[in-house]
């Protein structure tokens, strides 16, 4: 069953909105599900163009400049995808959530609205309430500057990235459930962060080092038999800050989704956590998946969960 049974893709018309229509679009093309586009005007915003218009002129304007948007984002892709239009008034990730809930939506789709560059210091308001009270996936949409042809947005691999926690398993079931409906291969990654400490103990901990890789990659091993018993996906295992390895090894792949989870771990969405860092360096499309989308998406398995720990 694939989990993009419907599609929210937030407009601003925007660059950044219109790789995230562009996403959007192709996901929905693949699924073969009508793609909602939503479109918010703020409420001071619609204040000031009463004078000129009323209410009703208002959305059928904005609901016209979101059709002609996404018009031309489907048609240079060589996308046919139904469109529906929604306009709505209030503050951006409100109606965002909002909406999300009213049309059951699978995935929210909305752009990060970075600085721009590879190592950007903070995405928009927006898209970090909507990360922060959003009960469904939420695919985050950076523009990457490799990207110029204008085709279908593809995702040939999955970067799952995991902390060794009770949160790993099921992180790694839900990554998978997305990897097969994509047809993508499936690559999970765990980061050893290195110890600092002052004086003599610093060599002792560099020396210990290694045995936690080593031990970090037999217990990713493990995940990925549980997971994939006949075809095992890849694993990853770097020493460094998680979400610098996670952007560093996306950063060398092209046709990319990185999954990552919110609530839990290392994997808190609030500003400043590794999560938020993640989507602020990475330039591959993240799915988000709160607890409440892992929980769906994935069946626990407790006697194998219990064995896979962060190494000591």
């Amino acid at each position: 069953m694939t989990p993009f049974t419907s599609i929210l893709c937030a407009v601003d018309f925007s660059e950044h909105s219109r790789q995230a229509v562009l996403t959007a679009a192709s996901l929905a093309s693949r699924h073969h599900v009508p793609l909602r586009l939503i479109h918010v005007i703020e409420m001071l915003l619609a204040e000031a163009a009463a004078a000129a218009y009323d209410e009703q002129q208002l959305r059928a304007a904005a609901a016209a400049e979101i059709e002609s948007f996404s018009a031309a984002v489907c048609t240079a892709a060589g996308l046919v995808v139904e469109r529906i239009p929604e306009v709505r008034i209030g503050r951006p990730d409100r109606e965002i959530l909002e909406a999300a809930e009213d049309h059951d939506a699978g995935v929210i789709v909305l752009g990060t609205h970075g600085l721009g560059g590879f190592r950007k210091l903070f995405f928009g308001s927006v898209t970090e309430r909507v990360l922060r009270k959003a009960t469904c996936p939420v695919l985050a949409v950076p523009l990457d500057e490799r990207r110029h042809e204008p085709g279908p947005y593809l995702v040939r691999e999955v970067l799952a990235a995991l902390e060794l926690d009770e949160t790993a398993l099921p992180l790694a079931l839900a990554a998978q459930h997305f990897a097969t409906a994509v047809g993508a291969s499936l690559t999970l990654v765990h980061a050893v962060c290195p110890v600092h400490a002052a004086g003599p103990w610093t060599a002792a901990f560099d020396d210990g080092c290694p045995a936690r890789i080593e031990r970090a990659r037999s217990s990713l091993e493990l995940i990925a038999q549980v997971i994939e018993p006949q075809r095992p996906p890849a694993v990853v295992v770097r020493r460094g800050t998680p979400a610098e390895e996670v952007a560093d090894v996306a950063a060398s792949r092209t046709d990319l989704m990185i999954v990552v989870g919110l609530g839990g771990g290392w994997m808190l969405h609030r500003p400043g956590s590794t999560a938020y860092r993640v989507f602020c360096l990475a330039t591959a499309p993240v799915l988000a998946l709160p607890p409440e989308a892992i929980a769906t998406l994935s069946s626990m398995k407790p006697a194998v969960a219990s064995s896979i720990s962060e190494p000591s």
